[in-house]
């Protein structure tokens, strides 16, 4: 892949002195989609800034479609657009996360500045007018890594669907709220969301070099390069701020994608079907584990790890090597999070419930403290379109 990659590096054009961002788009036959994404990226207001402060970096790999001409015709009609448009058919570029990998590592050898940011989006995603200069506003900051926020277009999902789709969205936020609340961050205060997606996630050049990169998974490298932040301790950020739109197209492109997930409740025809998820009691106990967790590592005092142990139902020795494997709380409660998924004793003392009596009970929750928190009812990230 280095070669290759040196190869595509000496086919653009040297980066200007003023850039700060670089976009990087990975399209596998998205010739439906791929005009309005890069028509909104073009289209950005950046207030005081210039063009030349970020460009755009499409991979066009292994397409059998008109991707390539789509976007060829789009460079030519817009000059004063910075767009790069990279085509590959090596067998190593196989998936979407060697792909992502491919682009940002060449992002971050074009970036001058450790502070600048490597971005991520998708060919069938629209980007707000401000996404650029909002983006920008946290290259002075000690954030590390941005995760904006992801609406969803529903157009062409079925009513059940749909009901399961935005249950589970309004289940993640109550959760990302309980966290705030119970579970503070400095750096991620409330109101946030809970989205770790590829369709809008940005990181500074120094970061992403930190922690190695973009892992080259078949799917869900997203969700991997994420907790690879959380491992190497970076600052995170999920804002309400950054937004963008993209389709909840059924014909998902990997396993295991947003698509298969979809797919899957719009074919259901038993509405019997049970999505499971943590109640709020389930939840308190998790996160009051978190916060000794939290504690312990902070004042370098292990004297809380039985009550962890006895909180998740864990062995206190397994609790014990926790703390030796992870280097910080967030990645040993990242940790924890999974093991406790498969722990039986955990689940049998905790059974999961459906998410619409969970978020019954979430609402309750928060109806009783409204004081503590300001509602979210208006930060819903479904978008429904009308006519």
């Amino acid at each position: 892949m280095s070669n290759k990659l040196d190869l595509t590096a000496q086919r653009l054009p040297s980066p200007h002195p003023a850039l700060q961002l670089i976009v990087t788009i990975p399209a596998k036959n998205e010739s439906e989609y791929i005009i309005p994404t890069l028509e909104a990226l073009s289209r950005q207001e950046l207030g005081s800034k210039t063009k030349a402060c970020y460009e755009v970096i499409v991979l066009i790999n292994h397409s059998s479609d008109a991707t390539l001409k789509k976007c060829s015709d789009f460079k030519q009609n817009n000059p004063d657009f910075n767009l790069h448009i990279l085509v590959t058919y090596a067998p190593e570029i196989c998936n979407v996360g060697a792909a992502r990998k491919l682009m940002m590592d060449l992002a971050a050898s074009r970036l001058t500045d450790n502070n600048h940011l490597i971005t991520m989006t998708d060919a069938d995603t629209l980007v707000g007018k401000n996404w650029v200069a909002q983006l920008l506003k946290f290259i002075p900051t000690p954030i590390d890594f941005i995760c904006g926020a992801v609406a969803v277009n529903c157009n062409y999902l079925n009513g059940f669907a749909r009901v399961m789709f935005d249950a589970k969205e309004r289940y993640l936020r109550y959760r990302s709220q309980l966290e705030a609340l119970l579970l503070p961050e400095i750096h991620d205060p409330w109101p946030r969301h809970a989205a770790n997606s590829g369709p809008n996630m940005a990181l500074k050049k120094a970061a992403y070099l930190h922690i190695g990169g973009m892992p080259a998974l078949e799917c869900l490298e997203d969700s991997a390069l994420h907790q690879r932040a959380v491992y190497y301790g970076l600052k995170i950020c999920h804002t309400l701020g950054i937004e963008v739109e993209t389709s909840a197209r059924l014909q998902s492109r990997v396993a295991r994608g947003f698509g298969d997930e979809l797919q899957f409740w719009s074919a259901l025809t038993d509405e019997s079907y049970c999505y499971n998820v943590e109640g709020l009691k389930k939840m308190q106990v998790r996160l009051q584990a978190y916060t000794l967790v939290k504690s312990a590592y902070l004042t370098q005092n292990r004297g809380k790890i039985g009550e962890i142990a006895r909180l998740l139902k864990l062995p206190k020795l397994a609790v014990s090597s926790l703390f030796k494997a992870y280097p910080n709380y967030r990645a040993m409660n990242q940790r924890l999070f999974t093991v406790l998924e498969k722990h039986r004793p955990w689940q049998a003392a905790y059974p999961n419930k459906s998410v619409i009596e969970a978020n019954a009970e979430l609402e309750h929750f928060f109806t009783e403290i409204p004081s503590i928190m300001p509602d979210f009812s208006a930060t819903a990230r479904v978008r429904i379109p009308t006519g």
